[in-house]
């Protein structure tokens, strides 16, 4: 994936940008204050879980555990509705 300066996107959308050196020149390392850093749950690991609450912060002591063994049913998570990509 890409992430891109706002005043870059026009120019990475634009049609006319074909050449590769143009678009190469836009792929530069994102600041670090761009992102944020927080534990999540190790069962963001299991692909069985599929729920938007993987990505949310946790505590260390619980970011630690072993993942639980939920398996909910094709297509769901395990609150019974869509996941993040379901």
């Amino acid at each position: 994936p890409v992430i891109l300066d706002a005043s870059d996107v026009n120019r990475w959308l634009d049609p006319a940008m074909d050449g590769k050196p143009e678009l190469q020149n836009l792929m530069k390392p994102a600041p670090d204050s761009w992102f944020t850093m927080h534990p999540v749950s190790r069962r963001v690991n299991t692909p069985k879980v599929d729920e938007a609450s993987l990505i949310e912060q946790v505590d260390e002591e619980i970011a630690s555990e072993p993942p639980s063994k939920v398996k909910p049913p094709k297509g769901k998570n395990a609150n019974g509705d869509g996941g993040l990509f379901g």
